[in-house]
């Protein structure tokens, strides 16, 4: 594992635990992580650093729509903003499939717990249909990005190697 790698991971398990004891992740957390990012990136020179500039600033444009449509929150798209100049372009769908994998067994988890496993599959439903319920059910989705981040990690470090 990287020291990015690394860092990646212990800043967004930090994230997680805040996020799911507070429901808020600290624009201080994520800064620090996208600062990181660009540091690191830059190390190797000017190419690798406008890379990252541009991956964050997609995922950055996506998570901000994904805001506004009260899918995600602020502290997530900035946290899913910092990762993603860490993994960078190449990795970063498999990243993100970690992460969305996470957040469909959290999804399942809560449900299941809180026993509105119903509600959830209409409020999935609707929003992918465009429209959205009265029920507003929300995840700390900061714990599916650190799950990812960690099943990423253990993927790229253990995995096989391209």
């Amino acid at each position: 594992m990287t020291l990015a790698l690394l860092v990646m991971t212990l800043t967004a398990l930090i994230a997680g635990v805040l996020d799911l004891r507070t429901r808020r992740i600290p624009n201080q957390l994520t800064g620090i992580l996208v600062a990181f990012a660009l540091v690191w990136q830059g190390l190797y020179g000017p190419i690798p650093f406008a890379i990252c500039i541009l991956t964050m600033l997609v995922v950055f444009a996506i998570g901000s729509a994904l805001y506004a449509g009260g899918i995600l929150g602020g502290g997530d798209v900035k946290l899913l903003t910092g990762c993603a100049g860490i993994v960078g372009p190449i990795h970063l769908v498999g990243f993100l499939l970690c992460t969305g994998i996470a957040g469909g067994l959290l999804a399942l988890l809560v449900s299941f717990r809180g026993h509105q496993l119903l509600s959830v599959l209409r409020n999935t439903a609707s929003t992918l249909m465009g429209s959205h319920t009265s029920e507003h059910l929300t995840l700390p989705y900061g714990v599916a990005i650190a799950m990812g981040s960690l099943a990423y990690d253990l993927f790229f470090t253990l995995g096989p190697h391209t």
